[in-house]
């Protein structure tokens, strides 16, 4: 049997897209116009962070999808299941990326995807140079001196009990180029596709 033929070039080009639009993004916005006109289009700050918003939940959610393929296939093919959480655990460890508020516990590569997958709620945190936060749900006037601060608020529900987890893209995105470099250069992930 022989699964998904992925691509791990592309798994790498959504990873480094990540880093690059979320870690950015302050020096970015600065670049466009402050506009409280919610259906403003152009080079102004809400058209930005709008599609900021689009750009980084879109390369989210395919990373965390082919990721998530990807483990499960290996698990079942070519690694011990073992031996896939042992490597997920070693390179989650270098680059935490996220963690569930209430205890502060952080994630390892699986159930960060799995939270990104499953989120029924996904919140840009905004800050301003007072150190003052703000989710964004649509632009205002209020939101002028504020950028996106590198941090995602994702919200879902598994067996009834809520959870919360507070996620930085961009480090996401440097775990996951360090994780495919590692299945690649050191498991042969390659003899899954021969």
């Amino acid at each position: 049997m022989r699964p998904h033929s992925l691509s791990t070039a592309l798994i790498t080009e959504n990873a480094f897209q990540l880093v690059a639009w979320s870690a950015g993004a302050k020096e970015a916005q600065s670049h466009f116009v402050d506009s409280d006109d919610h259906g403003a289009f152009g080079a102004t700050k809400p058209h930005y962070v709008y599609r900021l918003q689009t750009t980084i939940s879109e390369l989210l959610v395919v990373t965390a999808t082919k990721i998530r393929i990807l483990q499960d296939s290996l698990s079942k093919l070519i690694f011990d299941p073992g031996e896939m959480a042992k490597v997920d655990a070693n390179v989650s460890g270098e680059h935490p990326s996220a963690y569930l508020t209430s205890s502060q516990v952080h994630l390892s590569i699986r159930e960060t995807c799995n939270k990104i997958i499953h989120a029924t709620s996904v919140a840009f945190v905004m800050r301003n140079a007072y150190g003052q936060t703000e989710e964004f749900a649509y632009w205002s006037e209020d939101l002028a001196g504020f950028w996106f601060s590198g941090e995602v608020r994702l919200k879902g529900e598994n067996r009834g009990k809520e959870w919360e987890v507070l996620l930085n893209p961009a480090q996401f995105g440097v775990c996951i180029v360090d994780y495919i470099n590692e299945l690649e250069s050191g498991h042969e992930i390659h003899r899954a596709w021969e």
